[in-house]
């Protein structure tokens, strides 16, 4: 037998709750047992895993080294057993913190607008909110490492629930402080900026263009869609965005595709796993989802 089969996960999850609060005692009163049965529970641990976990300051114990990397993991180990609970039997949301996968590229600001929804719907939860690329963030749906994210792919699998939350008609766009020109020449004098998470790739406009013989002369590339609205109200760029971005912005001067261009959409999703459908944080998403 090894050791992580003689380890008491009880005695773990306490461990827990003693390095949330700060406290034996606090902790004791959540737990519903006495702070001497604690306190025998974490020097077992201790024992088991022959390290210290906490050092006493004045009247509080605060964690080792050790005891801050076992609190980090024990803690999203707890956190992802509570989301598993959660598809099969519903928890209310403030049960653990809800995780949020984005993908970068232009069109999740718009995520913004239903997260701030989100909250001022739920009210007294707390949120993760990560960094993804599609492929990993759909991986990460299915494995409830995630609740919902947002992507500007349609996905292919059958496994994974969506929504349309935006979708936007790609325009070229310009500061109306620089005088007015046409598109080839906007690119033979401001570099292009653009947004899209893959740096190595690039982007279907970008591609077009070249088609087309509009190559610009220099390009940006961004994976933060503000920074291309910065740099294009500030007349510095011209940017490739969906028209939605600078909507009743009279500082900017929209120029059209041109004519050899296919329509090019802009899209926001948000997914979530099939499996995980019945949960509390989906149920409330599609719930608002459907009111908006």
């Amino acid at each position: 037998m090894n050791r992580g089969d003689q380890i008491n996960w009880n005695q773990v999850f306490y461990f827990s709750q003693i390095a949330a609060t700060g406290s034996i005692k606090a902790a004791a009163e959540k737990l519903c047992l006495s702070p001497s049965t604690l306190s025998e529970h974490l020097s077992q641990l201790e024992a088991d895993l022959a390290v210290k976990l906490f050092q006493r300051q004045h009247r509080r114990i605060a964690l080792t080294a050790e005891g801050a990397r076992l609190y980090q993991h024990a803690r999203q180990m707890f956190e992802t057993g509570r989301r598993f609970i959660d598809v099969i039997s519903p928890t209310a949301l403030s049960c653990y913190p809800i995780t949020i996968g984005m993908v970068t590229g232009s069109s999740y600001t718009f995520a913004h607008d239903v997260l701030h929804k989100y909250l001022n719907a739920y009210s007294d939860i707390s949120l993760n909110v990560l960094r993804f690329q599609h492929d990993p963030l759909e991986a990460a749906l299915l494995e409830a490492r995630l609740d919902f994210g947002f992507t500007d792919r349609k996905s292919e699998r059958k496994d994974i629930g969506q929504r349309l939350i935006v979708e936007s008609e790609l325009r070229f766009f310009v500061s109306k402080t620089i005088p007015e020109l046409s598109l080839a020449e906007y690119l033979q004098t401001k570099p292009l900026v653009v947004c899209r998470g893959d740096r190595n790739s690039p982007s279907a406009v970008e591609e077009l263009l070249d088609t087309v013989n509009l190559s610009p002369r220099n390009v940006i590339v961004s994976e933060y869609p503000s920074l291309v609205e910065f740099l294009c109200r500030a007349g510095d760029a011209v940017a490739v965005l969906g028209r939605l971005h600078f909507a009743r912005d009279p500082t900017m001067r929209m120029l059209n595709l041109p004519l050899e261009f296919p329509p090019l959409v802009e899209r926001l999703y948000v997914s979530w796993a099939l499996d995980s459908q019945n949960s509390e944080s989906i149920q409330k998403l599609l719930l608002l989802l459907d009111s908006c």
